[in-house]
């Protein structure tokens, strides 16, 4: 099984101190790729190939639930990694979009700043003597995103500094709207240790899948904005549990109510047809 760490920007230094030049031989490959990091507790544990699923694999971004609701534009950092050498100089990172069928999808100057942009491509980039960085995408507020959701799938482009990492880690997919979207953080692990089997929780264990009703509702019944940030400080246990566990009840007791009050209309439910529950109905 294979970790996306720095392997090999000099460790194996260390393996010529226990083995000798027959047992080890000198790692040699040009050759430096470009993996999506993908990471619990902070970036103590880097999960492994097989661990990172689809979903985590999906970014949703809003303007309804950025930072700067008003905002025409905003931008989005993903991290990244590379595999091999490190270089004393910062090295290009080349992006490219990919095109995805059955989707409307997102177009460069419309929806977000082209990789190429003048204005965005110099962010592009791994500083010099680091394995690790993040890239931006800036997306722009379309008008038409009130109404739809924009795909925009990207990942990278062989350069002369960078060639591709691991099948399903050199993309990412994104979708873009300026209505409720899901919080990527809704599906993040928190407290993994692959090591020893276990691969953590996310707040879907607590309150079950994500949606769009869903997610209204408990905006408009807590206090809390149930963003990427709010949910990264329940889920790393910056607040306090006894009140966590009473938004948790008063989230549960609220959707209990408006059923009841719902009669014959109700219960709750999304567009699809899913009945709105805040048990746990997701398991890893």
């Amino acid at each position: 099984m294979k970790k996306l760490y720095a392997l090999f920007a000099g460790l194996w230094i260390l393996g010529a101190v226990a083995c000798n030049d027959n047992d080890l031989g000198k790692y040699d490959t040009p050759d430096c790729r470009l993996n999506f990091w993908y990471y619990t507790n902070g970036d103590s544990v880097t999960l492994d190939v097989s661990d990172v699923t689809d979903q985590m694999r999906k970014y949703s971004f809003s303007f309804m639930t950025s930072s700067s609701v008003l905002a025409e534009r905003d931008t989005v950092w993903f991290d990244v990694e590379t595999m091999g050498f490190l270089s004393d100089e910062a090295r290009p990172v080349a992006m490219r979009q990919i095109p995805v069928e059955g989707v409307k999808n997102a177009e460069p100057g419309v929806h977000y700043v082209a990789f190429d942009d003048p204005e965005v491509a110099p962010l592009y980039r791994i500083e010099g003597k680091k394995n690790r960085g993040k890239i931006p995408v800036v997306v722009l507020r379309a008008q038409e995103l009130k109404k739809s959701t924009v795909v925009l799938k990207f990942g990278f482009k062989e350069n002369e500094y960078f060639t591709l990492g691991y099948d399903g880690l050199d993309t990412r997919t994104m979708e873009i709207t300026d209505r409720l979207a899901q919080p990527e953080s809704w599906y993040k692990r928190y407290g993994a240790e692959p090591e020893y089997g276990h691969l953590g929780y996310c707040i879907a264990n607590y309150i079950g899948h994500y949606g769009e009703k869903k997610h209204s509702f408990m905006l408009a019944n807590t206090p809390l904005k149930w963003d990427n940030a709010c949910i990264e400080e329940i889920m790393e246990g910056k607040l306090d549990v006894v009140y966590v566990n009473y938004i948790y009840a008063k989230l549960r007791k609220g959707l209990a109510k408006l059923n009841e009050e719902l009669g014959d209309k109700g219960p709750l439910k999304e567009d699809d047809g899913t009945v709105v529950s805040f048990e746990s109905d997701f398991t890893i």
